[in-house]
């Protein structure tokens, strides 16, 4: 691999970076090349770092606007902000990160100031862009994390608005877990010639220290089983399907005298952010979540995901799992499947065919 700024080395041994994880010893000198890169790997495989690195590593020392980080969540936003401003502690460079639901003025003053590197959602940096907050005369790199969704549903139009936007010149990195034909096809068509890593390797587990457990269960069995699993005092994050599903179940957990947090779509930024925080701490070790939770949360130490309701569909319950057994640690999944739910995890099952 070359040789690193030295203030990123000290930087990334600080966070006890021993060896490269696989996405990043091939991503980040294809990255360091300037060319564009499709990546596709294993959640918790420090994707962050494979393309945080060489962007700070090629950034030249001024207040221009260089780098831009898309996410589609604001916990998203928030974690890969704070991942950059790690890798950088050493280094004269600034990050903003910019979201719905905080205060918008406070993100242009910041640019305003002079930003380095950009991190934020699709409305949110379109916003800016418009408004000429944010100036991309002189973006080197744009980002794209998490873009299969980021190419899906509502998030689609915004993204394909932002691409159209940033300067021909700049390169693109698109990272992924799951590659869905319709994220293949965009690729081809934004990114023209690029390079592809998939780091899929090893035993071609997605994560290779998870366990995984499927029971089928009815009814009253279900909670009972689930109330079971939380008395073993693990750090433990249980999906629902609904905001009223997670609300109904955290009831009923404390009927039962379990004490849990909730998170689901309703919660503004402030609630949101003090449930995260409170369980990233420890300060609760059960915490009840809608989809939401699904992507952009990394909790050290996790070590148990509940599907107490299966996800719409394949690519939810990938992220969902992807939640423990990060970055070489082991974890467990358990997932409750009623027979309402059969056909549906046929299809799941499926699609993960030998991954698990």
């Amino acid at each position: 691999m070359m040789k690193l700024d030295p203030r990123i080395e000290r930087a990334i041994a600080k966070l006890g970076f021993v060896e490269l994880t696989p996405v990043q010893e091939e991503s980040i000198p294809i990255i360091m090349q300037g060319r564009n890169l499709l990546a596709q790997s294993k959640t918790g495989t420090g994707k962050t770092a494979a393309f945080a690195i060489p962007i700070l590593q090629k950034m030249d020392e001024n207040n221009k606007l260089q780098a831009m980080v898309v996410e589609p969540t604001r916990e998203l936003a928030i974690q890969v902000g704070n991942e950059f401003r790690k890798i950088a502690s050493e280094m004269p460079f600034r990050v903003v990160v910019a979201y719905g639901g905080a205060g918008a003025e406070r993100q242009k003053e910041l640019l305003e100031n002079g930003a380095n590197i950009l991190v934020g959602t699709p409305d949110r940096l379109l916003d800016l862009i418009v408004a000429k907050d944010a100036k991309l005369d002189d973006l080197k790199t744009i980002v794209l994390d998490e873009a299969d969704l980021l190419f899906e549903y509502s998030l689609a139009l915004k993204t394909r608005k932002l691409l159209k936007l940033t300067p021909e010149t700049a390169q693109n990195l698109f990272f992924c877990v799951h590659l869905p034909k319709t994220l293949e096809e965009d690729a081809v068509k934004y990114l023209k010639e690029f390079a592809r890593v998939k780091t899929f390797g090893g035993s071609g587990k997605i994560v290779d220290k998870l366990e995984h457990e499927v029971s089928f269960v009815e009814g009253s069995e279900k909670f009972f089983e689930l109330v079971k699993l939380l008395k073993e005092g693990k750090k433990t994050l249980v999906f629902c399907k609904t905001k009223e599903a997670v609300k109904e179940l955290n009831l009923k957990l404390f009927k039962n005298g379990v004490k849990t947090r909730m998170l689901h779509g309703d919660f503004d930024a402030e609630r949101r952010d003090k449930a995260i925080n409170a369980f990233r701490k420890g300060y609760s070790k059960i915490m009840i979540a809608t989809d939401v939770a699904a992507r952009g949360i990394h909790v050290p130490g996790l070590e148990l995901v509940v599907n107490y309701e299966l996800p719409q569909n394949y690519d939810f319950y990938l992220h969902r799992i992807g939640r423990t057994a990060r970055l070489g640690e082991s974890g467990k999944v358990v997932t409750f499947v009623e027979k309402s739910e059969a056909k549906r995890w046929k299809e799941i099952q499926n699609k993960l065919g030998s991954v698990l």
